[in-house]
């Protein structure tokens, strides 16, 4: 069964990733290949396939993107950032640092659910990719700039 054609708006979000992508390329040393790798697909030509309309972009995909280019999700997809919000609005509170807690106590403290040893098995290219994700998905809470930190 032939994939389905993307919407004029994924179309659109993909023209506006793409942009961005061309507008920073230069400033943070990158090729499609080189994103890429650093977003773990094996060739260029899935990168190509995102910014030119050819494949729809996910959640996930977009968090990557976002965070690799430097850039939030809305700067190139309201959808997708309405999605992200979403699933922000319906978190589990579990495990979840409050904000007024010292940055020193955040240390302290492995706050997921995978154990340390998981994550410390995973390959430095993966490491790396979390990282990223789990910057993006806290920046969207703004929780920096609430409390007057410059961002990391």
């Amino acid at each position: 069964m032939p994939a389905k054609p993307l919407t004029q708006e994924q179309l659109q979000d993909a023209a506006r990733l793409k942009a961005i992508f061309n507008a920073r390329k230069s400033e943070l040393d990158l090729t499609q290949e080189k994103l890429a790798e650093d977003l773990g697909y094996a060739n260029q030509s899935a990168v190509g396939n995102y910014f030119n309309g050819k494949a729809p972009m996910g959640v996930e995909v977009a968090i990557a993107f976002a965070s690799r280019l430097g850039c939030r999700v809305s700067d190139f997809s309201e959808a997708l950032q309405a999605r992200i919000d979403n699933i922000a609005v319906h978190r589990s509170e579990v495990g979840r640092m409050p904000v007024s807690a010292p940055v020193s106590s955040q240390r302290e403290e492995w706050p997921f659910s995978v154990s340390r040893q998981l994550y410390d098995a995973l390959p430095a290219k993966e490491k790396k990719r979390l990282d990223m994700m789990v910057r993006s998905f806290i920046d969207g809470f703004g929780l920096e700039k609430k409390r007057g930190h410059a961002a990391a």
